[in-house]
């Protein structure tokens, strides 16, 4: 089912592709065109270019360039499995998607036997943020993935153990948001002792350095080129000082910054 409602966080007009099979969609095919265009988008589908010299299938990879979000409904078949590619349109139409950091929204239909290439296909893309972060290999199996969502983000939480107060602790992974725009933000501890949360500029570099490495891990970035940013959320409080993983400091001073 698709709700309307989906379709109005977009700002403004966008041009919109959608991809899937006819066989076992047909109704859903015919009836998503006028909801797109009812809620002031322009739809972009298979039998647009059904009339072009192009071959239709290439037609739609090079429609790409101009659309601002790319729709894909699954239903129970795999389609044609092109010799070129060893895959179906609408894979292929998902590879050049996520290669072109296209948004994509991705819908399944209930109640039908999918066959198994389709199975297949759809736990490839369907895969959850929470799933992709225990794949990752960062976080414990003993922790629990809290997911929540906005408008805006898909939201994992991730829990930590309490720390014994007397005993330095490492920094430590908490949340992982994904914004719709395809930016992926982290949320980390910093490592501390009793004295409380230490900015250091040795375990600073590893730390940021592992989560790169997590971020990578998670496959959501396609893009040739990105931005790192980092930020202290409350520098006046923060402690620039030395973290000695196997000992309390026994004094501490606020950093100016």
């Amino acid at each position: 089912m698709i709700n309307p409602r989906t379709y109005q966080s977009f700002v403004g007009p966008q041009h919109t592709q959608f991809h899937s099979v006819r066989k076992g969609l047909e109704e859903e095919r015919a009836a998503l065109r006028g909801l797109i265009r009812a809620v002031g988008h322009t739809p972009v589908l298979f039998e647009d270019f059904s009339a072009q010299t192009t071959p239709s299938r290439q037609a739609c990879l090079d429609a790409l360039d101009s659309a601002d979000v790319c729709i894909f409904l699954l239903g129970p078949s795999y389609g044609h499995v092109f010799p070129e590619t060893g895959q179906s349109a609408t894979h292929d139409e998902w590879v050049a998607a996520k290669t072109a950091g296209k948004p994509r929204w991705v819908y399944r239909k209930l109640g039908v036997t999918f066959e198994n290439a389709q199975q297949d296909f759809l736990d490839q893309v369907g895969t959850s943020l929470a799933d992709r972060i225990r794949r990752a290999g960062v976080v414990k199996n003993s922790a629990a993935l809290t997911s929540s969502s906005s408008r805006e983000h898909a939201i994992v939480g991730i829990s930590v153990a309490q720390p014994r107060f007397d005993a330095p602790q490492h920094g430590e992974l908490v949340e992982v948001r994904l914004h719709k725009s395809g930016q992926v933000s982290l949320r980390a501890t910093l490592p501390r002792d009793n004295m409380g949360s230490i900015l250091d500029q040795d375990a600073l570099s590893q730390q940021v350095t592992s989560l790169l490495r997590f971020s990578g891990a998670l496959d959501l970035i396609h893009n040739e080129r990105i931005v790192v940013a980092i930020g202290v959320s409350n520098p006046q409080m923060t402690q620039v000082d030395r973290f000695n993983p196997h000992q309390s400091r026994t004094r501490a001073y606020l950093s100016a910054c």
